[in-house]
């Protein structure tokens, strides 16, 4: 069992390689057992797959599509679509590793591009099923990937360790338009950003919001604190709980999960932390102290997001460990 502490309120450079190995390790193994299945009904060389995972195991940079490929081919061998399983685990073998380097861009641009069409199902799955997300304008391409840009350097000069564990574990900021299904016009409100534990280190941003920088960094880290939970328990979860059990939840609306929910109050945790460290830092400018210091008004939707838990959910051990140590940073820093 890794132990949470580490990665979860000191973050930095090593917690992210630390998350980064967990969840690689944890995709290792899968792939390990599908090569063990797949003998004698999927074509591919046993050095191909020895290297390949112990490229996994290594805990190294990946893809995003990597993540994404890997439940393709899950999917494809249960649909008994050898055909479709073979060309999937082609692609998978002979995928090289990701860049040291964010790429922030839309979905057809950039170096990450031909990797869209394996993606961008798991962002519309789901919590996400009312859009369809497509390339935004160019223009607006170009003014949200500037923004995202200066958001992370901005995050580099006063948050460093959390720009740093950021570095190591988002590799792709993806710009889209999320437009709204027909069946959902008229519901819900507009798309903001979302994460995947399918396509884990990828996610998705409104290129079209018009928003502060500092509202961008804060997105960044919000995105970023779901791939922590997906890569701290990327087989068990955080709760057991069916997805039926609905509640209040402190960041949204409607009802949701008690997943949601945890990951929603693990969100106000971590965005409390980046708020309070970037002040701290002394390098805010004019608006940006006050987004800042109202982010630190909002520490009341942490403790309604935890009572809703502590009365409902069902902790696996990992996610009891993880609220713990979001709870005790909370009231360390209480008013």
């Amino acid at each position: 069992m890794t132990d949470p502490a580490p990665p979860l309120f000191e973050p930095s450079a090593a917690s992210g390689a630390a998350l980064r190995r967990t969840i690689a390790s944890s995709l290792a193994d899968s792939f390990e057992h599908i090569f063990e299945a797949s003998r004698g009904h999927l074509s591919f060389a046993k050095a191909d797959t020895d290297a390949f995972l112990a490229r996994l195991r290594s805990g190294g940079l990946e893809r995003p599509v990597l993540y994404s490929r890997h439940f393709h081919l899950v999917d494809a061998i249960e649909d008994d679509d050898l055909d479709k399983a073979q060309t999937i685990l082609n692609a998978i073998l002979a995928a090289t590793p990701g860049d040291r380097d964010i790429v922030i861009s839309a979905p057809a641009e950039g170096r990450f591009a031909g990797d869209a069409e394996a993606i961008l199902p798991f962002f519309t799955a789901e919590e996400d099923s009312r859009y369809v997300f497509v390339d935004p304008d160019p223009a607006a391409t170009a003014r949200s990937a500037r923004e995202m840009g200066d958001a992370l350097e901005l995050l580099r000069r006063t948050a460093p360790g959390l720009a740093a564990e950021t570095d190591e574990i988002v590799r792709w900021i993806m710009l889209v338009e999320g437009k709204v299904r027909p069946e959902y016009e008229g519901e819900g409100y507009p798309f903001g950003s979302s994460s995947a534990l399918r396509a884990w280190g990828a996610i998705t941003v409104n290129a079209d919001t018009k928003t502060e920088i500092f509202n961008r960094a804060v997105t960044i880290v919000h995105e970023a604190a779901h791939d922590v939970l997906f890569a701290l328990a990327p087989k068990e979860g955080v709760v057991t709980n069916a997805d039926n059990e609905r509640y209040g939840s402190p960041l949204r609306a409607d009802l949701r999960p008690l997943e949601g929910i945890y990951h929603a109050t693990f969100v106000v945790a971590r965005i409390d932390l980046a708020a309070r460290t970037m002040l701290e830092s002394g390098r805010l400018e004019g608006a940006q102290e006050a987004l800042a210091r109202r982010h630190l008004e909002n520490e009341d939707l942490f403790y309604d997001g935890l009572a809703t838990l502590e009365r409902h959910a069902d902790f696996t051990e990992i996610g009891r460990s993880a609220l713990a140590s979001a709870e005790t940073y909370m009231r360390s820093h209480a008013a």
